[in-house]
C-alpha cells in the first residue's frame, strides 16, 4: 500500500522547546530541526503544524526560504486573544507576524485557545474577511 504523503503532517511543537508533557528530547539545536526538515523535504512531506508559542515558526520559515519550498502547507495558530478590546488589530498583527516568520502563506489558521470560540462566533465575518485578505484556505 502506497503512503499518501499529502496526508502527513509534521508537528513542530517540540522542535525548539520542551513543549508538551511527553517531550523527553533536550536537543533543541537548529541542526536537529534542519535534519528533520531535510528528511521531510527529500520525501515530499509538505504539511507542517506550528504556532508562535512553539518557538518554531521562525526556523521553519528560514528553512522554507533557504530551500525555496513553494508547495509547503502551513497550519499555525492565533495565540489566545482573550478579552482584548482591540482584538481586530491584535489578530492582524499576529497573522502578519506569523507570515513574516514563516516566509510562506498560511494554509490553515487555528485559534490556539478554545476560550476564543465565542469571539469567533460573534465576529465571524471579520475572520472570514481575514481568510480572503491573507489568502488562508481554512480557519478553525
Amino acid at each position: 500500500m502506497a503512503i499518501n504523503k499529502s496526508k502527513i503532517f509534521i508537528g513542530t511543537s517540540q522542535f525548539k522547546s520542551a513543549y508538551g508533557i511527553t517531550n523527553q528530547n533536550k536537543n533543541f539545536s537548529n541542526k536537529y530541526f534542519y535534519n528533520i526538515m531535510e528528511y521531510c523535504s527529500k520525501n515530499e512531506i509538505i504539511n507542517f503544524d506550528t504556532a508562535p508559542s512553539y518557538n518554531s515558526e521562525k526556523i521553519l520559515g528560514d528553512f522554507i526560504k533557504t530551500h525555496n519550498l513553494k508547495k509547503t502547507k502551513i497550519s499555525t495558530k492565533i495565540p489566545k486573544i482573550g478579552n482584548c478590546k482591540n482584538f481586530k488589530n491584535l489578530v492582524r498583527y499576529r497573522i502578519e507576524n506569523s507570515l513574516n516568520n514563516l516566509n510562506s502563506n498560511i494554509h490553515t489558521l487555528f485559534f490556539h485557545s478554545v476560550d476564543d470560540i465565542n469571539l469567533f462566533l460573534k465576529n465571524s465575518q471579520f475572520f472570514f474577511d481575514l481568510v480572503k485578505e491573507y489568502k488562508i484556505s481554512k480557519i478553525g
